[in-house]
């Protein structure tokens, strides 16, 4: 059981210095993008310029490896705008059908329609993200860091409460003997 501890233990740290890492110093996360897609494409071409130099020459493995040195380097760029672009549009479609729901239901005669207001909540979110991405991403990335860090220090406090022994006030009888005497 102290081996499964020490492992829960760690992933709760390592939870809570990847929410550090993403609420507070997201250029680490950036930096460590592009450091992998560079040594991807520099690999690649250098790769092929050996096979060329020995005669055997590979360039489809070569492009496909600057392709996807290409692609990990601009994936943060994709993530901070992107992600956030394609959850403002689910939101606003989402919105619009509950605002037609709700309408449907005030032509049928309902007077207090509750679809109303998840409806207007949605358009606003569903805006602010798509026409302000880069602002929302920012926002996004913060709650995501601090949620990964509550996810941590919960992961860690209920890994060392479980696993404690148990303090419920039994006695270990192995050794003790009972008399019949009265």
């Amino acid at each position: 059981m102290k081996g499964y501890t020490r492992h829960s233990v760690s992933k709760g740290v390592l939870l809570i210095i990847a929410g550090l890492l993403i609420a507070f110093f997201p250029g680490v996360i950036n930096k460590l993008f592009y450091l992998l897609g560079m040594g991807l494409i520099i690999f690649s071409i250098v790769s092929v310029v050996m096979s060329v130099l020995a005669g055997a020459p590979r360039f489809a493995g070569g492009v496909i490896g600057v392709i996807a040195g290409i692609v990990i380097t601009s994936l943060p760029s994709f993530v901070q705008v992107g992600v956030p672009m394609i959850a403002g549009i689910i939101f606003l479609t989402s919105a619009i059908e509950r605002l037609g729901s709700a309408w449907r239901s005030y032509k049928a005669g309902m007077r207090f329609v509750p679809g109303v207001i998840p409806g207007i909540l949605g358009l606003i979110a569903g805006g602010f993200l798509l026409f302000h991405p880069l602002g929302s991403s920012t926002f996004i990335r913060i709650v995501l860091g601090f949620i990964l860090i509550a996810l941590g220090s919960f992961n860690i406090f209920t890994d060392l409460k479980i696993n404690r022994p148990p303090d419920d006030g039994i006695i270990d009888v192995k050794d003790y003997t009972v008399s019949d005497d009265k």
